[in-house]
């Protein structure tokens, strides 16, 4: 199977840079009470390393790195039909 980087890369872009707004947006501004807040707080930190991940892959695919991307790739992959559960 071959893998088009470029076009995985160009349809990642817009939704890292909705990520980060999300992430910089003041999200800390919604947080509940200190003694509610862990919930929130282990949400918001998967969030964030999501964004880390896919913004991994793209940097790894623009210095030609594919192949060492396929982990971080495979992690933050969507499933193609969100009504079927991943295997």
């Amino acid at each position: 199977m071959t893998v088009d980087f470029a076009e995985l890369n160009r349809l990642a872009v817009p939704g890292l840079q909705a990520l980060t707004e999300l992430l910089v947006g003041g999200a800390a501004d919604h947080a509940p009470a200190s003694e509610d807040s862990r919930p929130f707080q282990v949400g918001w930190g998967m969030v964030a390393a999501l964004h880390r991940q896919a913004a991994a892959v793209v940097v790894l695919h623009n210095q030609g790195l594919g192949h060492e991307a396929a982990p971080n790739r495979r992690l933050v992959r969507a499933p193609l039909d969100v009504s079927t559960p991943l295997p």
